[in-house]
């Protein structure tokens, strides 16, 4: 199969083509929706995996501009939801906005191939539950991937956190809003679960618009983070996997 796979975190693109390739299909990447919107008019296309949360035209918005071009043609390009965010009321928008299924990151492996599978062939996936944190690059993935996935993590991550420290000097809360979504998708891939949660707590803060708790939120993510990029620099060198502290997920 022909799948494009819209995502705006590189990390993920990466890792979502690996896979995927591995697997047979040809993939094409899109970094917004803009952009999933023009390939499908250019290309021939047979899936869409598309992240909702993107710049510029996000995956609800791309969807259905595609499903409007599609009308009166006869074609109807089957379209995933991959997302980070598991809201309530997430996976009934995606289907009003003409999506086929939803799912959540990081995937598991078999049920992405299973959605796959099933989509190819006319069909609904046959198992619709919400996928876990199994797809991640030390588990069912080549070795020869993992350092570059290893680096692209690691200066995404530092990146994000000058980011995320300008907006706040900055009070520029919509664009950190922004740059969070893009470190809680790269750090829940690598199953930084204790991390991606602190950016949840963050994220929360910015939606409740509880910005004086920010700063403090930010000070625990960069204590978190330090440890998951040593974590990540030993496993994509093919050093043993630690369970560390810092990547097992809080209790809740």
């Amino acid at each position: 199969m022909k799948i494009l796979v819209a995502e705006d975190n590189p990390v993920n693109r990466e890792l979502l083509q690996h896979v995927l390739v591995q697997l047979g299909h040809t993939v094409i990447l899109a970094e917004d929706g803009h952009s999933a919107v023009r390939t499908h008019q250019e290309t021939g296309i047979d899936l869409i995996l598309m992240d909702l949360w993107m710049p510029g035209l996000d995956g609800l918005a791309a969807t259905r501009e595609i499903r409007k071009k599609e009308t009166g043609t006869g074609r109807r390009v089957p379209i995933v939801a991959v997302t980070a965010h598991a809201i309530k009321g997430d996976k009934e928008a995606c289907l009003e906005a003409g999506m086929d299924f939803y799912l959540t990151k990081p995937l598991r492996r078999e049920y992405l191939v299973d959605t796959i599978a099933h989509l190819a062939s006319g069909n609904g996936p046959s198992n619709q539950s919400d996928s876990e944190p199994a797809l991640t690059p030390w588990v069912g993935v080549d070795a020869e991937i993992l350092p570059r996935l290893g680096k692209m993590m690691i200066e995404s991550t530092q990146d994000s956190l000058v980011s995320l420290q300008d907006c706040i000097q900055k009070q520029d809360w919509k664009r950190m809003s922004r740059a969070a979504h893009t470190l809680r998708g790269s750090l829940g891939l690598f199953g930084a679960q204790k991390s991606a949660a602190t950016v949840v707590r963050i994220e929360r803060a910015l939606t409740g618009c509880q910005f004086d708790g920010i700063p403090g939120l930010m000070s625990q993510l960069r204590q978190d983070i330090e440890a998951v990029l040593r974590e990540v620099s030993k496993r994509s060198a093919g050093q043993p996997e630690i369970k560390s502290e810092p990547l097992k997920a809080e209790p809740s």
